[in-house]
């Protein structure tokens, strides 16, 4: 028989955690929903050092004399974890027309697919070191999901269904002090989801946590066409949506320009993948200009260490490219593998995503209540899109041959980016 250990953890106000943890003799023990973490350790043991934690709290160190007979019991208190100064919260935005909009002005959306940030919180993960790289690169928007089941990952909200959602309000607000807008997409798993009934009970629930966190977006389902059971329609999922929410139903099967109708206040779409694919970030704001509202892609070609045709790409001018033509008309999510789960990127991966969020300074988001315009004259082999603004423009040229672009008569260039992005006056 072992010496039972039985820990409470509160808050400083002398409220309990739930599910604490503890690293004692180099094991973690997890803890309850009331804050109460029980195991055993060896009988003779007479002193200890451990660690007790929480997400959202610091960590504290215990080093105490523990009695030599009898349960050793101990009360811990966390403080609750303040804001680092040089991070700025992420804002409550809205839809207005063709953008979205904060206290600030226009508000582009500069996100990074991180699939598996949720599960990862569950697990005790804050992944920090992802959310200081992204912040260092200028993304504020993370693409999340809310259940999952590719590469041998079980993320099933039904293992624990009210820790599920006891958990969801803490983890948006943690995005929001640490600077993201979450793009949360509920709906990933038709095998678990597996009746309408279903599917209609949970985007309910999670609506109801949502549209309370008005730095959030429901994106219903991912690719709703393959991960809602058969004769399922995102359509028939929007009354279960609360009033006012920011929502879409989720992106059309490629090479599809179109979106679920009636649409929601937004539009998301998952680009062309194929050989075209940096050209054709175009696509985004024909769907922009069809239905009159905010347009994300956010599923487009992903970073990889290998090239994959159709899937990924290793070629980071490419995502330079895709990722500034795309960002004068709309809000973007840079897509990679290792943020599917939830990890950092590393080598030629990280260098494409990288690549993809140097446009988001090189392109300024000011642009996105412009109007489309052909600014700068086409040359040989490439294809150049541009954006008006009252006497300023910027351009965007795909595939460089090498040389400056002309500009069209009345326009004089001003600051040219490695003959790709170009920023104009009119003269």
């Amino acid at each position: 028989m072992g010496k039972p250990v039985h820990i409470f953890v509160r808050d400083e106000e002398g409220h309990r955690i739930p599910f604490p943890e503890t690293e004692f003799n180099g094991v973690m023990f997890k803890g309850n929903r009331d804050g109460v973490i029980d195991f055993e350790i060896w009988e003779g043991e007479t002193h200890a050092r451990y660690t007790v934690l929480r997400a959202g709290f610091e960590s504290k160190i215990i080093d105490t004399d523990i009695p030599s007979e009898g349960m050793y019991c101990e009360s811990v208190s966390l403080k609750e974890e303040t804001i680092q100064p040089d991070i700025n919260p992420a804002q409550d935005f809205w839809c207005a027309e063709e953008n979205l909009f904060n206290d600030n002005g226009v508000f582009r959306v500069q996100g990074l697919s991180v699939f598996h940030d949720f599960l990862k919180w569950l697990k005790g993960d804050r992944n920090d070191e992802l959310n200081k790289w992204a912040r260092s690169i200028g993304a504020n928007w993370k693409r999340v999901f809310g259940s999952s089941g590719y590469d041998n990952i079980d993320f099933n909200p039904y293992d624990d269904y009210d820790r599920y959602f006891r958990e969801l309000p803490l983890y948006l607000e943690y995005q929001r002090e640490q600077g993201f807008c979450i793009e949360f997409t509920p709906l990933c798993r038709a095998e678990v989801f597996d009746s309408l009934q279903k599917c209609r009970d949970f985007t309910w629930d999670c609506s109801e946590v949502l549209s309370q966190h008005e730095h959030c977006w429901h994106n219903i389902a991912n690719e709703p066409y393959k991960n809602l059971p058969k004769d399922v329609t995102p359509q028939q999922l929007v009354d279960c949506i609360v009033n006012g929410s920011k929502y879409d139903l989720g992106s059309t099967p490629p090479p599809s320009e179109d979106a679920y109708e009636p649409t929601g206040p937004g539009v998301t779409g998952h680009a062309d993948r194929g050989p075209e694919w940096v050209r054709k970030a175009r696509q985004g704001q024909e769907v922009r200009e069809r239905y009159h509202k905010p347009f994300i892609s956010d599923e487009p070609m992903g970073a990889d260490a290998n090239n994959q045709p159709g899937s990924r790409s290793n070629v980071p001018t490419d995502f330079y490219q895709f990722h500034a033509l795309g960002s004068q008309y709309y809000g973007n999510v840079i897509h990679f593998t290792q943020g599917r789960y939830g990890n950092m990127p590393q080598g030629k991966e990280r260098e494409c995503v990288e690549a993809g969020a140097k446009a988001w300074a090189d392109v300024p988001a000011k642009f996105l209540e412009g109007n489309f315009l052909y600014i700068m004259k086409n040359l040989p082999g490439e294809k150049c899109y541009g954006v008006e603004l009252g006497n300023q423009g910027c351009a965007v040229v795909v595939k460089p041959n090498g040389q400056q672009a002309i500009p069209e008569t009345g326009w004089v260039i001003t600051k040219n980016i490695d003959n790709i992005v170009y920023h104009l006056e009119k003269a």
